[in-house]
């Protein structure tokens, strides 16, 4: 405390007070916006895209099927919300539910509520199922807060600037994080590319593009933008698009 106190001293009473302002204006900035972002909805209006050219080309040819094996394996087990994260051995992920809306309006906020179950319901009416005559969508619900090493869950209603993280012991934000960057999709694509590909393959190149939708769909809808703790880490938010992108290209 002393060294404190003596490095406090050396620091000129102007630069003390402008780090102080600036610190104060942060604190508070993010204070009224969480105060805001919880009367209101956090969704942005929906407007069309123009289509995109791929950011990256899709390895061809020996490149990937000499992995085949192990790229229709991992897809498998992610197509069932199975991921190995961080070295945690395959976890399944997904959360057992029955009642998929009454678990919505638990894990949202009330003003996100109504865009996240027009999403939900968009994703229960899966056009793969709908042509494949299924009565009702059998996905896997993913637990995007939960580091399911330690088994801590970080809370779905709290503003992104009132997550902390460090203060659990075991407890490593990294974990949901790595799940929440998506970056199982390109390898998703990747199966996808393959089942094009194959003569009598097992599972066909739509139902990866219907896993992926589905498990995007199942994000945006129990994450609205800035509430819980996929939305702590910009780089991580980055991440996610671009994974989705290089997905959605193939």
């Amino acid at each position: 405390m002393k060294h404190l106190i003596k490095q406090l001293r050396m620091v000129p009473l102007s630069q003390l007070a402008s780090k102080a302002y600036r610190r104060l204006a942060k604190e508070s900035g993010a204070w009224f916006e969480a105060i805001k972002d919880k009367r209101v909805s956090t969704f942005a209006e929906a407007f069309p895209f123009a289509d995109i050219p791929p950011i990256v080309q899709m390895p061809a040819g020996e490149s990937v099927f000499t992995h085949a094996l192990s790229i229709k394996a991992l897809a498998d087990n992610h197509c069932q919300s199975i991921f190995s994260i961080l070295d945690s051995g395959w976890v399944n992920m997904s959360v057992p539910s029955k009642d998929h809306h009454a678990r919505l309006k638990e894990l949202v906020t009330a003003s996100n509520y109504p865009e996240s179950a027009r999403i939900l319901d968009v994703l229960l009416s899966s056009p793969y199922y709908v042509k494949h005559q299924a009565d009702r969508v059998q996905y896997h619900p993913i637990d995007w807060q939960l580091d399911c090493k330690s088994g801590y869950r970080w809370d779905a209603l709290s503003h992104h600037s009132e997550i902390g993280y460090g203060t659990k012991r075991g407890s490593d934000i990294k974990v949901p994080w790595e799940l929440g960057r998506f970056t199982h999709a390109p390898g998703l694509a990747c199966a996808a590319v393959l089942s094009e590909q194959e003569e009598s393959p097992i599972r066909s190149k739509e139902f990866y593009a219907h896993v992926f939708r589905t498990q995007v769909l199942d994000f945006i809808a129990y994450n609205p933008p800035r509430f819980g703790v996929q939305w702590k880490s910009s780089m991580d938010c980055g991440l996610r698009i671009m994974n989705m992108l290089i997905a959605i290209a193939h």
